[in-house]
Parts: C-alpha cells; structure tokens; sequence
C-alpha cells in the first residue's frame, strides 16, 4: 500500500527544519504534540497548515489540506508560534486509537503500540522514512514522557524520566525506538515543577545524571478536555508534558537478603511438618502391627 505523507510530514518541507515529536503517555490518555520552527521561508507554508484541516487518524488516501471540515471526524489542533515561521500540531488520543496516529504512522516504516499481558505496554518503530521524501528535513527529536515504571528503553538518553530519541540522515535506517512500560498511574499533579526541573537539566547538564536511566521525579502532567462528534476525539491536548519513570530494577520492596531469610524460614517449616507427619505415619503403622500380633495370639 502507498505511503500518505501527511502534515507530519509535510512540514518537513521547510528548509533546515528540526521536528520535535512529543508523546506524553498518561492515565488512559497519550498527547501527541509536533513542534517545528522554520524561519523567514516558512511562512508561506504554516499559513497553509494554519488555514487547513488535518485529520488524527490515518486511512488510504489521506488528505492533509482540507478546506472544509466533514462532519462526525477529528482534527489536529494547531497552534503559530515563533512570529508565524513555525507551528505546533497537537491531539490527545486514547490507548485504543493511538496506534492509528497519522502523525507517527506515516514517517515509519514499521510503527506499533500495542497493550500486552499484566498490563504492560509495547511502543516500537523503525525505519524511518520521511528524510527521503523531504530533503531539507535535518534532526527529528522524539521525546516520550512516561508516567509509570519502565520496563524497558532503547531511548538515546533519558533526562529526569524523559526518553529522548534523535534521528538524523544517517541513522535513518538503523534506529529502532524500543519502549515498554507498566500502566500509567492516576496521579497527574503539579506539573510546572517537572517541566521546569526538565528544562533546567537541558539548559544546565552539569546538574543532572544523564546516563541514569532510574533518574525520575513524581509524574505530573496537564487535564486536557475536548469535545467532538467523533468518539475517538479529544481535541483539547496541553502544549506542555511532563512524567516520571522507574527502573524496574530499583530498591523498592524486600532486599535480596531479607527474601533468602524468608525462603529459610519457610524451608524450615516444611521440614519440620514432613518430619512431623512421618512420625505420625511410622506411630500408625506400628500400633497396627502390635494389635495384629496380639490378635494371633487369642
């Protein structure tokens, strides 16, 4: 089936661009937001954008300049920014319709995101496709907030619970993005205090630990409200993330000696009521010999 770039995409046109693509998994919820700043050549196209319709779910033969709305279906928000040379793309989709992103589904040649057993979620992709479709496109930043432990990532670095991915010409191809993480909590409070602690470990690396990939403060992030005739739709999605994670190999819980001096303990006990039990039988067997014998003699 032939590929339908769509705004994702097409914003690639604009020369020299970077892309960052955010996906902040929440409580029953992931926002999606796609940032690009463009300069004076991008004008021209954000109006466009600006002035079109695009809608969230990707289908064969998507068309990303509507001129007018059709009834009962979802569109992405957008938002002019930097004086009008750049623009923000954003939806808030549920874990049911995600994995229909037009935004994501359509610059990967392989793209998934999917709810496996005990409550454990899968998102992979690889392949990325979309440098050769547009070749002014340069850096495209993935960034994936997570609020909840995290299993598993293959993230290029992880900032204060943030896994960041970068794609460039050259690792086009090779990149796979790998992530899988438990069920999101419903804890979603104070999220100023995350976005700013986030944005100062980028201005300032010296103050934070990079390479920990157990690095996590407590999730937080936005209530987003929407409203549309379609009932996959959730229009309204915040223009700020935030989230934490944990290492699944963190020291919450018992620690390796207290679990062996259970495992004793518990061995113990065993022993002690198979010997107990032994006893009992060998007790039996023998008061049953003892009667049978003087049964014989009468």
């Amino acid at each position: 089936m032939k590929k339908i770039f769509i705004l994702f995409a097409i914003v690639f046109l604009l020369s020299g661009c970077t892309v960052d693509y955010e996906i902040k998994v929440g409580y029953e919820s992931l926002n999606e937001k796609t940032t690009l700043i463009g300069d004076s050549t991008s004008v021209s196209q954000v109006d466009k954008l600006m002035t079109t319709y695009s809608r969230v779910l990707y289908f064969e033969g998507y068309n990303p300049y509507l001129e007018e709305p059709i009834r009962n279906h979802t569109y992405y928000e957008k938002e002019r920014i930097n004086n009008g040379q750049g623009i923000i793309v954003s939806h808030s989709f549920d874990y049911l319709t995600y994995s229909y992103s037009a935004m994501a589904i359509n610059c990967f040649n392989n793209y998934s995101f999917a709810i496996g057993e005990e409550s454990f979620y899968y998102l992979e992709a690889s392949q990325f496709i979309c440098f050769d479709k547009y070749p002014e496109l340069s850096t495209v930043n993935i960034k994936i907030y997570v609020n909840s432990m995290v299993i598993n990532s293959n993230a290029d670095s992880q900032i204060n619970g943030v896994h960041t991915w970068s794609i460039t010409r050259d690792n086009a191809n090779t990149t796979n993005i790998i992530l899988t993480f438990n069920e999101p909590t419903i804890d979603e409070s104070a999220i100023e205090s995350q976005i700013i602690e986030y944005n100062s470990s980028i201005d300032n690396p010296s103050s934070s630990n990079n390479n920990d990939p157990t690095s996590s403060n407590n999730p937080n992030d936005p209530t987003s409200s929407s409203s549309s005739d379609d009932p996959t739709s959730n229009d309204n999605s915040s223009s700020d993330f935030t989230s934490s994670s944990k290492d699944i190999n963190s020291n919450d819980g018992p620690s390796e000696k207290e679990t062996d001096g259970d495992e004793e303990q518990s061995n113990s006990i065993i022993t002690i009521i198979v010997i107990v039990s032994l006893v009992f039988i060998i007790g039996i067997i023998s008061y049953a010999f003892i009667r049978n014998q003087q049964y014989k003699k009468f």
